[in-house]
């Protein structure tokens, strides 16, 4: 049986002469202590333990003869006693906090505990743990991420708001109601006025399939940390999975990008530039194409350090938390990725970074912000080189991870070593990503499943 109790802490005594005030859990053999913000006498803390906030408000000579006592005295004990009545009050709200927590979960475990009973806000709203979750990874400086799970949290407030709610209960959360916040958010529209005019305006879609998908990802992310702290038993799990073959299957995204062919790399890399923001968008494109489709955050965080010799050695930003800084990606230098690095790159003396995108000094916030302003410039130069070059496809920096893997792929290249060149840590997310073969590998492929030298002609 787990008890819990208000306690003093009385081995190290303050400056002032108090000692903190506690609570203590403690189930048969072990007990934790914590922390409260009030720290009281010794004396003070047994007057506020004997009496109740009722008695402490209307008897406020519990410790002197009250015939004694000046006007004044009478005045200064009746406020320690409102003050004393108070600290009960609330400290009895905390126990009641503590067993409110303890009741909700089995077995006991005082890690899980300390994290429920230290945090503000309810732990079984999911918006809060979205948001709890965003402001945890804005103090690592993870803004991406946090960003993310900042705009799932507000979507699924505007859900909650058209329910008539303002929390959504993590027991609420089902299969069903998974599948009705994925409807809702394919309905939702945003009024946009429509370009080159004043006062015409369109409505689109608010969230597209792959932005549902991002969310609700974050939304499973909860509900995984929530079980593999106890704090949720694994069985209320909603999403789907091997064990749970009727839970929600989060939306994959339509994928209609068609992965750029050699001809069109070629088209590309032979395309000669007539500004400034052309040259750098085609040579970062090249860059990450060659080098194992790498990154926009990753080329521009590339340090010199990383370059040893003819070669340099990174870890996938996106993964770096998941796989504990051990996926590392080997890229060799060739002749085309020196000259860009020469074309764009800084000065060692001056700068830590191979390109000029961020300072030494900038902080995370200001390198996602830099990183954010660069790609945009990429990609709206980008398209302006397809539109010269007659590509079918409105292409962004994106395309050259998409086209690096296909196109190795199309050269029959061992699937595991795109894997790894990906920095994949499972090698069925390297299947996931390739596209299927281009239409004149098929009709090559397709002309083996027979021995043509063998084949009789037919009677007609």
């Amino acid at each position: 049986m787990i008890t819990v109790r208000i306690v003093q802490d009385t081995r190290k005594e303050k400056k002032d002469g108090t000692f903190p005030v506690k609570i203590r859990i403690a189930d048969n053999k072990n007990s934790w202590r914590i922390g409260t913000i009030v720290s009281l006498t010794i004396a003070d803390f047994g007057l506020m333990m004997l009496t109740g906030a009722k008695d402490l408000k209307s008897s406020p000579a519990n410790v002197k003869n009250d015939e004694k006592l000046t006007a004044k005295e009478k005045k200064t004990l009746s406020d320690k006693h409102k003050q004393l009545a108070v600290y009960k009050r609330k400290l009895d709200e905390l126990v009641v906090k503590a067993y409110t927590i303890i009741d909700q979960r089995y077995p006991f475990n005082f890690k899980t505990f300390s994290v429920r009973f230290n945090q503000k806000g309810s732990r079984s709203d999911l918006i809060f743990l979205l948001q709890n979750k965003s402001q945890e990874l804005e103090r690592n400086e993870q803004y991406g991420s946090s960003m993310l799970y900042k705009q799932a949290a507000n979507a699924l407030v505007d859900f909650a708001n058209s329910l008539n709610k303002k929390v959504i209960e993590i027991s609420e959360v089902s299969p069903k109601w998974l599948n009705t916040f994925e409807k809702w958010a394919l309905r939702e529209q945003k009024k946009q006025k429509v370009k080159g005019t004043e006062n015409h305006f369109e409505f689109k879609p608010r969230f597209s399939a792959t932005t549902i998908s991002m969310y609700l990802i974050r939304v499973r992310a909860i509900f995984n940390e929530l079980i593999s702290n106890q704090e949720l038993p694994a069985y209320h799990y909603p999403f789907h999975k091997y064990e749970n073959r009727n839970g929600y299957k989060i939306p994959r995204s339509n994928n209609n990008r068609r992965p750029l062919e050699i001809k069109a790399i070629m088209d590309i890399f032979n395309y000669e530039p007539t500004t400034q923001g052309e040259l750098f968008a085609q040579d970062m494109f090249i860059f990450s194409y060659l080098a194992s489709g790498m990154n926009p955050v990753d080329i521009f965080k590339l340090h010199w350090t990383d370059i040893i010799g003819n070669q340099f050695e990174f870890i996938r930003k996106k993964t770096r938390n998941k796989t504990g800084g051990v996926n590392k990606i080997t890229i060799q230098l060739n002749e085309h990725l020196w000259s860009i690095i020469k074309r764009h790159g800084s000065e060692k003396a001056l700068s830590n970074y191979v390109f000029k995108i961020f300072q030494n000094e900038d902080s995370e916030n200001e390198i996602l912000r830099k990183t954010r302003t660069a790609i945009s410039k990429v990609n709206i130069n980008l398209k302006k080189i397809a539109n010269k070059l007659s590509l079918d496809k409105d292409i962004s920096f994106y395309y050259a991870r998409h086209a690096y893997s296909n196109n190795l792929m199309n050269s029959e290249v061992p699937i595991a070593f795109i894997s790894k060149q990906l920095g994949h840590t499972d090698i069925k997310t390297t299947q996931n990503y390739l596209d299927s073969f281009s239409q004149s590998n098929a009709v090559d492929y397709q002309k083996n499943l027979l021995d043509n030298s063998k084949i009789k002609p037919k009677n007609k």
